[in-house]
């Protein structure tokens, strides 16, 4: 049977955190089964996202990253002269100092090497990064986007206790 408490009874089950913000379903009269947060993470959504969505995804980005390095080797500041990819390069190490859950580092370290490896050769998928970067940047200055949620830093995956300074 589906959970059919209210957005309000979802808020008092939370605690009232505000971590989010939840008054267009408390307006809308929306039910929990309504948000896309606890459909994709309770049932069998959860077990279908987790096995038919993110692993394939996953393997798919860890593949994609291992043919980039197998044809044109490792990417460095060494064999590359866009600052963007120097800018990659420095988050990636920043990234590994702080990052400490195994079982995704693989997966972390796929991705920043089709980034870096993007930054560096295709100026389409550079200029639409910074695109999207400038938007969330233009949220967060606006206070719509959070930079960071306090439990992640200080959680099994983050070295340091939460310090998020960069270099």
């Amino acid at each position: 049977m589906a959970d059919t408490k209210t957005a309000e009874e979802v808020i008092e089950t939370l605690g009232a955190s505000g971590k989010y913000d939840y008054s267009y379903f408390i307006q809308s009269g929306k039910s929990m089964e309504d948000l896309i947060i606890n459909r994709a993470l309770t049932g069998k959504l959860r077990e279908y996202v987790i096995k038919t969505v993110k692993s394939p995804l996953e393997k798919a980005i860890i593949m994609a990253a291992w043919l980039i390095e197998k044809k044109v080797g490792k990417i460095t500041r060494e064999n590359t002269i866009r600052v963007e990819t120097h800018g990659v390069l420095d988050i990636r190490d920043w990234f590994f100092e702080h990052y400490i859950l195994e079982g995704k580092k693989k997966l972390f370290e796929a991705v920043f090497v089709i980034w870096a490896f993007e930054e560096e050769h295709d100026s389409h998928y550079r200029e639409i990064g910074n695109l999207i970067m400038e938007q969330v940047f233009k949220k967060v200055g606006e206070g719509n986007w959070p930079l960071r949620v306090k439990h992640f830093t200080q959680g099994n995956c983050w070295r340091d206790n939460g310090n998020t300074d960069s270099k």
